[in-house]
């Protein structure tokens, strides 16, 4: 729960300082794979939520860019459509007398 960035900065700076003591005591090792296990989630806890606000970020975007863009279409095209779907319905098979 503490602020990440921040918490990195000190034990890299702590572990550049004091590399030969942290290496060469072994009580230091327990406590450190603590610290590097604790870290290690709270990073992928804000990658997670990175990656879950840029998808919905996009998906904005998405709809402004759908509501604001002007579509444009073929008329021609639209025209052929027309005149495949509606066909002509003739009667078969009644005489009028």
């Amino acid at each position: 729960g503490w602020n990440t960035p921040m918490t990195c900065r000190v034990l890299f700076f702590l572990l550049k300082t004091h590399q030969n003591q942290i290496a060469t005591a072994r009580t230091m090792r327990t406590s450190m794979d603590s610290i590097r296990l604790h870290l290690r989630e709270s990073l992928q806890q804000q990658r997670d939520k990175v990656g879950f606000n840029l998808a919905a970020l996009r998906s904005l975007r998405h709809e402004w860019e759908d509501k604001m863009t002007a579509h444009f279409f073929d008329e021609v095209k639209i025209q052929e459509i027309l005149e495949k779907s509606t066909t002509k319905r003739k009667f078969v098979g009644m005489t009028i007398s």
